[in-house]
């Protein structure tokens, strides 16, 4: 059972609950959301925007990110453009594809797809990385 699918019991618990949001906006969510207003739940979100789209009970905003310090930009010597993410539709990793393509600079993928895009990945990604000068090092660490 996905956790989302214990909000619906939100309303019946006596204690307090926390939601956090680690998806794309799903209605569904919204709704059941929405349904717990009233009841001793809060949500956090990763992002101001995603907060604004996610509507409901309160909520907090708690960033996903990097400490800048311990990832210092380089002199530019690499010349390719990167993406570090999910390959998923609301990442733009095809964009990004298509982007580097049409700029006609090599890019680097790092990350992996979740097993609920792996129709995304197959239909959308995977002939892409079958370009000239795309490299695909799979999931990476710090």
């Amino acid at each position: 059972m996905p956790r989302r699918a214990l909000l619906a019991f939100a309303p019946l618990l006596s204690i307090p609950m926390v939601y956090t949001v680690h998806h794309a906006r799903e209605e569904g969510v919204c709704d059941l959301l929405r349904a717990c207003e009233r009841a001793s739940l809060m949500t956090v979100a990763i992002s101001r925007r995603q907060r604004e789209l996610l509507g409901g009970p309160p909520g907090a905003v708690i960033h996903h990110g990097l400490p800048p310090h311990r990832y210092p930009a380089g002199p530019g010597q690499g010349r390719y453009a990167a993406f570090l993410g999910r390959f998923s539709p609301e990442k733009g990793v095809a964009e990004a594809l298509d982007a580097a393509v049409a700029a006609r600079m090599p890019i680097r993928l790092a990350g992996r797809p979740h097993p609920v895009d792996a129709a995304y990945f197959r239909e959308q990604v995977e002939p892409r990385l079958q370009r000239a000068g795309v490299g695909w090092s799979g999931e990476v660490g710090p």
